[in-house]
């Protein structure tokens, strides 16, 4: 049974559009969301030379790039904590401590300082954070720290 609201996908996984209808949909081009997975085009990002120097960047990750991790990390975000090393109870603490008051950005924020100040030097890396986030599927995200990335790199060259 399909519920179609406005080309998302409800709570149940249920593709959705403006229109509501009962029963399965016939339509050939129907939207889908079996698996969380959008299958309407869409060019997915690929990896470019920013996002491999960034990849391979030793640097430890500035306020600017985990505060667009923090914007659009989205779904899956503990998932990508409990890579980073965090444990269960690190996130819920996080979540009591820091979700009224920024909401989940501020929690996914503080997560990702956190990681930073207890993970070994060679760890908390821009290259580990954007090549962790690559395999996990988070793309669009770190096709945004790209766009930062590339703007601080800009900004450190001499004028001429």
């Amino acid at each position: 049974m399909y519920i179609m609201l406005n080309n998302k996908c409800n709570i149940s996984g249920i593709a959705t559009n403006n229109t509501r209808k009962s029963g399965k949909s016939d339509e050939p081009n129907s939207p889908s969301c079996s698996n969380g997975v959008d299958n309407t085009k869409r060019q997915l990002p690929r990896k470019t030379t920013s996002i491999v120097a960034m990849m391979q960047s030793r640097e430890e990750p500035n306020h600017r790039i985990l505060e667009t991790i923090s914007t659009h990390l989205g779904e899956g975000w503990k998932h990508v904590m409990r890579e980073l090393g965090l444990s269960e109870g690190q996130i819920e603490q996080a979540v009591i401590d820091h979700q009224m008051h920024g909401g989940i950005k501020e929690v996914i924020y503080q997560l990702l300082l956190q990681w930073i100040h207890d993970a070994d030097d060679n760890v908390a890396t821009l290259g580990h954070i954007t090549s962790l986030l690559w395999e996990l599927n988070h793309r669009d995200c770190v096709q945004r720290m790209k766009l930062v990335y590339k703007s601080e790199v800009d900004r450190r060259k001499p004028s001429s």
